[in-house]
């Protein structure tokens, strides 16, 4: 559990500094030349990993938060923490995509 919510801490603080980071390289010029592009790219392809990586781990807490029995409702509280994660990690896809598109609409 303590290595679990280390994960969440760890990927959170780095999804935080990596938007920030992306922010700034796509929006300081109007265009970007390639190097400019590919640097905010790897932040968004950066940022998405992040993010996965956080769902995950908040799945593996929402998991445990949920009663160990395999009773009806462990199981549905387990099934609802699996769909709520596949919807994070689908947002931060399209996140992602919508990201390298701005980008590439930037870039020369």
């Amino acid at each position: 559990m303590n290595k679990t919510i280390a994960t969440l801490i760890a990927t959170s603080a780095a999804c935080m500094c990596l938007g920030a980071a992306a922010a700034d390289d796509a929006s300081s010029t109007a265009t970007m030349d390639h190097a400019q592009a590919k640097s905010a790219e790897n932040h968004a392809q950066a940022q998405y990993k992040a993010d996965k990586k956080t769902a995950e781990a908040k799945l593996a807490i929402d998991k445990a938060d949920c009663d160990s029995s395999m009773t009806s409702a462990g199981r549905a509280c387990k099934g609802a923490a699996k769909a709520e994660a596949k919807k994070e990690k689908a947002d931060a896809k399209v996140t992602e995509v919508n990201t390298k598109a701005a980008i590439k609409a930037q870039s020369n």
